[in-house]
């Protein structure tokens, strides 16, 4: 019975303990811009459309937007800017990203962005955040509440958000090493090699590899190796952070010599959920607003 106690004691600390908000703050901003830059780059050449005189842009000479034959493109891309900014500046948090996701499915589900499949791995940690309380600091919604009641949000909150996105990664890490150990080409060592060569996904297609050819086989080793090991490494407390900045090394190596979309840079992010809190928190302070400040100004001691 003492066992059983003590299970359902352990279950319940890592489920509902006590957790920092920094984590989840950072990772906001942090995801939101990277949706905005997805959204202006993939439909850069349709910026006109939406903002010129065929788009918003018809209030200025009198001709309505709904009149316009761009105008179902128009209403819904200008919803899932207005829905990136807000959630990413912490306007109505909840509100945003609930819209943030349904207009994101939509775009994908249709066509409208090209993927490489990270954009629908993205939205399970949307979900996360607009669950968990990551407007409650460096926000529009934060600053508006010290304004009004001059009392922050609880600097920490309840961890299941956060054990859920480091599952989910964790899954992730697991599905692609099992991806991995069942491919010829990467327990052979020339994965890395056939990406770096080949047209599609290489950033450098026509250098000559070939004299290079031993050392992209030890990366293709060591990055199968990491991500083997990853999904029970990251959660090591003596181990999990050394395993955090294996990972971004390999990601940033990655991003840096092959096109994957922004599945790297997704990736970098998430990281942060198995890093101290700390970490989150002094990324923050950088950020140099009055409005931020002011809503760090009472400090206190924070669970990692």
């Amino acid at each position: 019975m003492s066992r059983l106690h003590s299970a359902y004691q352990n279950l319940n600390r890592f489920w509902f303990d006590d957790v920092s908000l920094y984590p989840f703050v950072l990772c906001r901003i942090a995801i939101g811009l990277l949706l905005i830059h997805c959204y202006a780059v993939y439909f850069a050449d349709r910026l006109w459309v939406v903002f010129g005189p065929g788009g918003l842009g018809s209030f200025l000479a009198g001709t309505p937007w709904f009149a316009t034959s761009n105008s179902v493109f128009v209403a819904s891309y200008a919803a899932l800017l207005f829905a990136a900014v807000s959630f990413t500046l912490g306007f109505s948090t909840r509100v945003s990203g609930i819209l943030l996701i349904f207009l994101h499915h939509e775009f994908v589900e249709l066509g409208a962005l090209a993927t490489w499949g990270w954009k629908w791995e993205i939205l399970p940690f949307l979900n996360c955040l607009v669950l968990a309380p990551s407007g409650a600091r460096y926000s529009i919604d934060a600053w508006w509440r010290q304004r009004r009641d001059k009392n922050p949000a609880p600097e920490t909150t309840a961890a299941w958000p956060l054990r859920l996105m480091q599952l989910h990664l964790s899954a992730m890490y697991l599905a692609a090493a099992w991806q991995r150990l069942d491919d010829p080409n990467w327990l052979a060592g020339s994965m890395v090699f056939a990406a770096m060569t080949n047209m599609i996904f290489s950033r450098f297609p026509n250098i000559e590899w070939f004299g290079w050819k031993g050392l992209l086989a030890f990366f293709n080793y060591a990055a199968l190796v990491l991500e083997v090991v990853a999904p029970i490494l990251l959660w090591h407390k003596k181990w999990g952070s050394w395993c955090v900045v294996a990972l971004i090394v390999m990601h940033i190596g990655l991003e840096a010599g092959t096109m994957t979309g922004y599945w790297h840079v997704m990736l970098i992010i998430l990281l942060i959920c198995f890093l101290p809190s700390s970490f989150a928190r002094l990324v923050l302070e950088l950020i140099p607003t009055r409005w931020s400040q002011a809503a760090l100004r009472k400090r206190r001691t924070l669970p990692c």
